[in-house]
């Protein structure tokens, strides 16, 4: 799966063993901070709701983290 702006956090969330990290270092945890709508949040609207910052570089991170997965 490729992480794109309109990716569920949820999905997002899932998608690496790694992702729970990645997400903490762009200053969200979607596990606690964001979890009443993580299901049905996109990525692009956390960014405004769930105090996310610089969303390309935590979908290039996430995408990255698959990648290493294989």
């Amino acid at each position: 799966m490729t992480i794109d702006r309109s990716t569920l956090v949820v999905q997002a969330w899932k998608s690496s063993p790694a992702a729970p990290d990645a997400f903490r270092r762009h200053r969200v945890d979607p596990g606690a901070d964001c979890s009443v709508v993580r299901d049905s949040t996109t990525l692009e609207d956390a960014e405004e709701w769930c105090g996310l910052t610089d969303l390309p570089a935590l979908i290039a991170e996430l995408n990255a983290l698959q990648q290493k997965q294989g």
